[in-house]
């Protein structure tokens, strides 16, 4: 039982930090010049600067109020009042991210909740992004390209391929908004700023696998290196479970981005 803990709504969030820039290694720095949210004090001032989370309850990066207290705390102490349905369903699924991304992000993929392959402490992760900034001819890359198939996809990444080439790319314009759903392979590109609204089940953590990080290398501190640097080190894939959750009946190019891509505010499309 969480003790009542007064509030005066609306409550307002303090700008959120950034996350360790070896989480982020494809970061560029408008977070922090444009947007005004400060790194770690053991971090280097032009070190890359990826995410910033906006928004969240989780242990790990939790949002505080202006006055310091901790959302999450504020939230449990009077569900019924702050979050309305989302009281029944154990607390709001809401984890708002903000990304800059200076180089191609890995692509990756979500599970559904319900995917064998959980843990009893995670869950599936469906996302979707509103595009702030890009730089000319930037965008994303949404979904597989007709004809690729497991194999096909498979081969291309254990032969260290451009496996980009199996994958839809989308340019975008800032106001664009995607829907990524669980089972779909995705990657933001470089040069894209942008918000990702997640949802996350209560109490878990939120699973991301990775197909391929472009044949990329990183040294201990997360920077990259060349290939053929002596103590590069690539990034943990998980492509076995990436291909058991892709979706393969899904729609793909011109009929996926018909579904995926909304007007900001405007009802999802339905129908055929």
């Amino acid at each position: 039982m969480h003790p009542q803990v007064p509030c005066t709504l609306p409550l307002l969030l303090a700008p959120a930090p950034c996350t360790d820039p070896e989480r982020t290694p494809w970061g560029g720095r408008r977070i922090v010049e444009r947007y005004g949210r400060t790194v770690p004090r053991d971090v280097p001032d032009d070190a890359p600067v990826g995410e910033s989370w906006e928004l969240s309850v989780t242990p790990d990066f939790p949002s505080r109020l202006d006055d310091g207290r901790l959302l999450s705390e504020v939230l449990a102490s009077d569900p019924a009042q702050l979050l309305g349905a989302e009281a029944a369903r154990g607390g709001t699924a809401l984890l708002v991210k903000l990304l800059d991304a200076a180089q191609a992000l890995s692509v990756q993929i979500h599970p559904r909740d319900d995917y064998s392959g959980l843990g009893d402490a995670e869950s599936g992760k469906p996302e979707s992004w509103y595009v702030l900034d890009r730089a000319p001819g930037a965008g994303l890359y949404l979904g597989l390209r007709r004809g690729v198939d497991e194999g096909s996809l498979r081969a291309a990444i254990t032969a260290g391929a451009d496996a980009s080439a199996l994958l839809s790319f989308v340019p975008v314009e800032p106001g664009d908004f995607f829907v990524i759903d669980a089972g779909t392979a995705h990657a933001i590109g470089p040069g894209v700023t942008l918000v990702e609204p997640q949802r996350v089940v209560p109490g878990r953590r939120g699973v991301t696998y990775r197909y391929w990080d472009w044949n990329r290398r990183y040294d201990a501190a997360g920077r990259p290196v060349d290939a053929d640097a002596p103590d590069g080190r690539a990034r943990t894939l998980h492509l076995e479970h990436a291909l058991a959750v892709t979706d393969w009946d899904a729609p793909r190019e011109a009929a996926l981005l018909a579904s995926a891509r909304c007007a900001a505010g405007a009802p999802r499309p339905s129908g055929p």
